[in-house]
C-alpha cells in the first residue's frame, strides 16, 4: 500500500521510538479516553504504560506491550489529535482520531522482512516457554567488558541451573564479532544476532551488554545495561529469579 505523508510521519516517529527507552509516569487520563481504551483492548494490550520523550511541548508519546511477543501499541497525543499505532515485525497499523474522537484516518502498512533472521520474536517466545527461568545476554565485540561477561554468565547459569542465552547486538560488525569469538574461544552460538523486535521496544539494544531476566514465560524486572562484576551478576540473578540461596565460590576464584 502506498503511504501518504501522515503514514510516513508516523513511521518515522515509530522508528524514533525504537531508538529510545525510558520508564515514565503512566497516563491515566487519555484524550478520547473511551475510544483509546476500546482500541487498546482490541489490540490486547497488557503490562505497564511507558512514556517516551518527544520534541513537541504539547505532545505525549506512550508505548505498551501486547499479549504477543514483539508486538507493541503506541499512542501519540498532541493538542486535540490522537494517533494510535500497532507495530510488529510484519505490519504497522496506524489510526488517527480527531477532536470529536472519531476515526478520520486508518492505514495498514506491510514491513519488508529482514534479510538476517537471527533470533527473532518467535524464537524468543519459544525460549520463554521452554524454560522455567533464564537469562538473555546481548553483547558486542565493540564493548570489551561485554565479551568478558559471556563466560562469566555461562558459568553462573551452570552453577544455578538457569538457562543462559547469549546473543549478538544487531549493530555489531559481524567480522569483528567472529574474530573476537575466535580469540576468546566462544561458542559459535554467540554470533546469533538479537533481531527480535521485542528487544528494540524494551531498549535492550541501546547499550551493550544488556542482561534480561525471564521467569514463568514472562520478562521480570528491569533489564540491566552495562557490565557488572560476576558476584554482582550472580546476586541479581538469585534475587530477580527468586532462586534458593546456595553456597558460592566467585567465578574468578575457580
Amino acid at each position: 500500500m502506498k503511504m501518504n505523508g501522515l503514514s510516513l510521519l508516523l513511521l518515522v516517529m515509530v522508528n524514533g521510538l525504537l531508538a529510545q527507552s525510558s520508564f515514565g509516569k503512566p497516563l491515566y487520563k487519555w484524550t478520547c479516553a473511551d475510544a483509546v481504551a476500546i482500541q487498546l483492548q482490541q489490540w490486547h494490550v497488557k503490562g505497564n504504560i511507558q512514556e517516551e520523550p518527544v520534541a513537541s511541548v504539547d505532545g505525549h508519546f506512550f508505548k505498551m506491550p501486547t499479549d504477543k511477543m514483539g508486538r507493541w501499541a503506541l499512542v501519540y497525543e498532541e493538542l486535540d489529535l490522537v494517533h494510535l499505532s500497532l507495530v510488529d515485525s510484519e505490519r504497522v497499523q496506524l489510526k488517527r482520531l480527531n477532536s470529536r474522537c472519531a476515526e478520520v484516518h486508518s492505514t495498514d502498512v506491510a514491513i519488508k522482512p529482514r534479510g538476517d533472521v537471527g533470533f527473532d520474536d518467535e524464537d524468543l517466545t519459544d525460549l520463554l516457554l521452554s524454560n522455567k527461568n533464564g537469562l538473555v545476554y546481548i553483547w558486542s565485540p565493540h564493548m570489551l567488558l561485554s565479551v568478558h561477561g559471556i563466560k562469566e554468565l555461562l558459568a553462573i547459569g551452570l552453577e544455578l541451573g538457569v538457562a543462559v542465552t547469549i546473543l549478538l547486538d544487531v549493530n555489531a560488525d559481524i567480522n569483528f564479532a567472529q574474530s573476537t569469538a575466535d580469540e576468546y574461544s566462544l561458542p559459535a552460538s554467540v554470533l546469533t544476532p538479537a533481531t527480535a523486535l521485542e528487544f528494540k521496544f524494551r531498549g535492550a539494544l541501546i547499550h551493550s551488554p544488556t542482561l534480561l531476566f525471564y521467569k514463568d514465560s514472562n520478562f521480570v524486572g528491569p533489564d540491566i545495561p552495562g557490565y557488572r562484576h560476576p558476584e554482582h551478576y550472580r546476586q541479581v540473578v538469585v534475587d530477580r529469579l527468586a532462586l534458593s540461596r546456595v553456597s558460592y565460590t566467585p567465578v574468578g576464584a575457580r
